[in-house]
């Protein structure tokens, strides 16, 4: 199935949900949110129920569009945090809610420990929390 353009996206999304107290889900990927008035965007084209491809850095949005702006596991992967959530705050008016991974092997892992692991095996992951 052809993924639309992006501007095809958006006008459809605009017309749908009009009115209503808007989500952003940022880097909505595999798991987005379902709920009604919810914008789904993310880098990938390939990502479920995508309205719009765009760089989480640089969202296409007015200042102080959305109600709340949704983040899951995605602010470990980006180079500039700081960068980031300046352009989310940009675009939101009340909440920005952001989840990150956490680890936690029998207890507490001390930050050298994890540091360890994650130049082991997760080198996607640029940040930890």
């Amino acid at each position: 199935m052809p993924i639309p353009d992006n501007q095809s996206i958006t006008r459809e999304s605009r017309r749908r949900k009009r009115g209503m107290n808007l989500v952003l889900d940022i880097g909505s990927g595999l798991n987005p949110l379902k709920e009604e008035n919810v914008i789904h965007v993310d880098i990938n084209r390939l990502s479920k129920h995508l309205e719009l491809v765009c760089d989480a850095y640089y969202l296409p949005f007015q200042n102080n569009k959305f109600q709340i702006v949704h983040a899951s596991h995605i602010l470990e992967h980006l180079e500039n945090p700081i960068k980031v959530l300046e352009e989310w705050k940009r675009v939101t008016k009340h909440l920005i809610i952001i989840k990150v991974p956490n680890a936690s092997f029998e207890g507490y892992i001390y930050m050298n420990q994890l540091k360890s692991i994650c130049s082991v095996g997760l080198k996607e992951h640029l940040n930890i929390y």
